[in-house]
Parts: C-alpha cells; sequence; structure tokens
C-alpha cells in the first residue's frame, strides 16, 4: 500500500463544502469541486471534506484534527451576520440564496482557525466569511456601487476557466510572498465583496477597477482569503497554484 511514513508527511487539509438543494424528493447535498481537491493533492496536502453541521463539538473536533483548511464559494453570507438587512421578496433568487447551516459551520471555523494559527485559504464566498467572522462586513451588489468616473470596469461574473482581470498585489503582504508578483491574473465570479475589513485583517490584492480581491492576517501563519476561484485555474494561472502550494506548506509547519 506504499509507506505510512509517507504518507504522513501530506497535512490534513479540511475542506468544507457547498450545501446545494436538489429537487424534491432528493435531500440537499454537500459537493465540493473536484478541482479543489486535485489542488491540494497537487499541492502535497490531503484533503477531507467537513461535512456541515452546528454542532459546536464537533467543529473544534474538525479544527483540533486538520492542519489547514479550505472555505469554499457558495450562496450568499447571511446579511444577518453583519447587520445588513434580509433579503427582499422582489429581488433576484439568487440574491435571496443563503445557507444558515454553512454559516453555523464556517463562522466558528474561521474564529477558530484564526485563534489556533491554523493555515486556512477562503476563496469567494469564504474569504467573504473569513471578514464577517472577524466583525467586517460585506457590499451585496458590486452592480449598485461601482461607478467610479473614468475607470475600466471588469466583468466580474462568470468568468471561471480564464483570466478576467488583473489584480495589484499589496508588497509585503503574504500574496506578495506568495506570487512574488506585484500584480497577477485572476478569475472571476462574484457579485458581493468585502467592505469594512474585519479585525486583524488587512487588504492584501484589489483589482484595477478597486474591488477587494484579497485580504489576509498579517500576524497569522496562512490567513488568505481571495475573492477569485482558483481551484479552476491553478492548473492553467501560476500564481493560483502557489496559493495552494503556500496553503499546504504552512498547514505542514503546522501540523510538525
Amino acid at each position: 500500500m506504499g509507506s505510512n511514513s509517507r504518507q504522513a508527511q501530506r497535512p490534513l487539509i479540511g475542506v468544507a463544502p457547498m450545501l446545494v438543494r436538489q429537487p424534491h424528493p432528493y435531500l440537499p447535498s454537500e459537493q465540493i469541486a473536484s478541482g479543489m481537491m486535485d489542488a491540494v493533492i497537487a499541492a502535497g496536502g490531503l484533503p477531507l471534506m467537513l461535512p456541515v453541521t452546528t454542532d459546536l463539538a464537533l467543529i473544534e473536533h474538525y479544527v483540533d484534527l486538520c492542519a489547514g483548511f479550505v472555505l469554499p464559494g457558495g450562496q450568499d453570507v447571511n446579511p444577518a451576520l453583519y447587520g445588513g438587512q434580509p433579503p427582499a421578496e422582489d429581488e433576484p433568487p439568487e440574491r435571496r440564496e443563503l445557507c444558515p447551516l454553512c454559516d453555523a459551520l464556517e463562522v466558528p471555523l474561521v474564529r477558530a482557525a484564526y485563534e489556533l494559527d491554523k493555515p486556512l485559504l477562503g476563496i469567494c464566498r469564504g474569504a467573504q466569511l473569513m471578514n464577517v467572522a472577524l466583525g467586517g462586513t460585506l457590499v451585496r451588489d458590486l452592480g449598485l456601487v461601482m461607478r467610479s468616473p473614468g475607470m475600466v470596469h471588469w466583468q466580474h461574473h462568470s468568468i471561471l476557466n480564464h483570466a478576467a482581470h488583473p489584480v495589484d498585489v499589496r508588497a509585503g503582504s503574504l500574496l506578495h510572498r506568495l506570487v512574488q508578483a506585484d500584480q497577477i491574473q485572476v478569475n472571476s465570479n462574484h457579485r458581493c465583496s468585502v467592505q469594512r475589513l474585519g479585525k486583524g485583517l488587512e487588504l492584501s490584492g484589489v483589482s484595477t477597477d478597486g474591488v477587494p480581491e484579497a485580504v489576509e492576517a498579517p500576524g497569522k501563519r496562512f490567513f488568505l482569503g481571495v475573492q477569485w476561484h482558483p481551484e479552476y485555474t491553478w492548473r492553467r494561472i501560476g500564481s493560483d497554484l502557489l496559493l495552494w502550494k503556500g496553503l499546504v506548506s504552512a498547514a505542514a509547519t503546522s501540523q510538525g
């Protein structure tokens, strides 16, 4: 079966799933994009799906068990968690789609990872959830606020398999140390974004039209949220692969 010592070198990376509602009579389904699992494996980690739960004791066990974590994209973070108004009945269906069960898993998971300095990578909704869990707020609809005169506005929706726009990377940040570049190209598929930063977080990446694209906690070994989806493009965009390698490397150090 192979060497146990070699397998032990792979840090266990807990991956939170999306909870997808199925047509009646099927139960909701917990799903993870295969590219996300493949990225963790390619970077040297061992991915493990964390079943959605509201049991805080079980979530604490997840935190004890895993050396690092990934939070995926998915439904909007519940506005009630950051003092926002609940979605109105006349809003488009995609703006009314929330997942309180995912929020209940991920908020305590983020807070525990932050306190214990366990590496965590948040993607799209995951980055937004990280910010909210630490007291920050979100913009629910970029289309209503992105009106800066004289600026190019990138399309931020439905471009997953190739680069959509550039992101300026802050010098001295974790993100900059990972990608070794002042600007990178990313894909894009979001409507919400970070607004007021949560406690202990700093902005480390901004698209050239002004949208926040990366947040991180500078005092932690690896606590990074990115607004784009590196699980789709890590095979073709080198900077995205470096994010996964950075997560797993930090988790291996944490595990050791």
